[in-house]
């Protein structure tokens, strides 16, 4: 009897162990912790909060045609190549200041320096969604000196350089307007361009999930003909809504054309059903 006691509480001596382990094993997942920032809400930010400042991230012959403000700029591809005395300047500028805003073209690489410098614990870094694209549909920047004096050039060349191309969106829909889980939903662009262009970006997102991430975010650069050019995308609807954190209901796509100076944009709303 005292034998079989023994091993009873062996047994459960044993249980008990296992599941302390797992106890402490279990890791609860963080909770997405929201670094994008609309345009309206940096530029509330900036108004309303001390110490707030912009890091442009983007190359030089970007930040020559414009920017937002001249307080900091480091280009994204000295980052990318970890270069440490970049990385020590945009770190000092983190650790000086209150909060930092970090922007570029539309978002993306301004995402990807944000992510790394959130991992490196800085949590007063946010990056600008849809960057200086969609900042200056609704706020000024700043635009760079094209021709210096020393440079001046003949009225006839000049002319032709400030001719800028027409660009326009001339529809942006869906296949259908209500889609079910795991299903192919095809959107079509039509771009009317007054002329050859080449390397114009395209990023088309939406479907916004419970921490603030497009679940469809495409983007490309494409060489556009004089006319009507027609464009399409395809995305897959998740096979799971709750695992992804989209819940159904109507949510807006935005397609968004940059090329230099001209951004031109078009959205449409879609349904989602379970």
């Amino acid at each position: 009897m005292k034998a079989k006691k023994l091993i009873i509480a062996g047994i459960l001596l044993a249980l008990l162990f296992v599941s302390l382990g797992l106890f402490l094993s279990y890791k609860v997942k963080p909770t997405p912790i929201n670094v994008n920032l609309s345009s309206q809400e940096a530029y509330s930010m900036l108004k309303t909060i001390e110490d707030v400042v912009l890091v442009d991230v983007r190359e030089k012959t970007e930040r020559d045609v414009e920017y937002i403000d001249d307080f900091g700029w480091v280009p994204y591809s000295h980052l990318k190549a970890d270069h440490p005395e970049d990385w020590v300047e945009i770190e000092g500028v983190v650790k000086a200041h209150n909060r930092v805003i970090i922007y570029c073209a539309i978002g993306k690489r301004s995402f990807d320096i944000v992510s790394k410098l959130r991992e490196k614990g800085y949590s007063n870094v946010y990056n600008l969604a849809g960057g200086i694209a969609e900042w200056k549909q609704k706020y000024p920047v700043i635009k760079a000196e094209e021709i210096k004096p020393e440079e001046k050039i003949e009225p006839e060349e000049q002319k032709i350089i400030n001719i800028t191309p027409a660009l326009e969106i001339e529809d942006f829909y869906s296949d259908k307007k209500v889609y079910y889980s795991n299903e192919i939903m095809t959107l079509t662009l039509k771009i009317n361009s007054s002329s050859m262009l080449e390397n114009v970006w395209i990023r088309t997102y939406g479907i916004l999930d419970k921490w603030d991430s497009y679940r469809l975010n495409i983007e490309q650069k494409t060489n556009l003909t004089p006319g009507t050019n027609v464009l399409d995308f395809s995305y897959n609807t998740p096979s799971c809504y709750g695992c992804v954190g989209i819940n159904p209901g109507i949510y807006k796509l935005t397609s968004l054309i940059t090329y230099g100076e001209i951004s031109v944009n078009k959205t449409t709303d879609i349904e989602i059903k379970p």
